[in-house]
């Protein structure tokens, strides 16, 4: 969780900003080739407080398999930029994201997706 790059970091993204409502909130980290699937839990709340993505957009909303979000699902977040990486960090330490979502038989998953490697910080509200 090191705030600097060097010889013996890897390729992929690495969660460099908000380490201190990382740290306060104990939030796990989550990442995945494009896409993060968090799967949703009557009764638990996600609080998202990093993104960073080696892509150029991120979307965050409901999918059924966990891989896509699909056309008669809504997408809640999205943020496109015209070259990688993009670091959304310390636009999600101001206003972390969060929104409670009931399970059923099409809202599955949370999802948060890209277009290349992506990290997310975080945590489970249960309440």
């Amino acid at each position: 969780m090191a705030d600097v790059t060097g010889a013996y970091t890897s390729s992929s993204c690495v969660v460099s900003q908000n380490t201190e409502a990382v740290l306060r909130h104990k939030a796990r980290f989550e990442w995945g080739a494009t896409y993060v699937a968090l799967p949703l839990i009557k009764g638990t709340r996600y609080i998202i407080y990093s993104v960073i993505s080696n892509g150029t957009y991120v979307k965050i909303g409901l999918s059924t398999n966990g891989t896509t979000i699909s056309a008669d699902h809504k997408t809640y977040f999205t943020f496109t930029k015209t070259a990688a990486p993009l670091d959304l960090s310390a636009f999600f330490s101001a206003t972390p994201f969060t929104q409670y979502f009931e399970p059923n038989a099409q809202d599955v998953y949370l999802l948060v997706l890209s277009d290349a490697a992506v990290a997310i910080g975080v945590v489970e509200y249960k309440g």
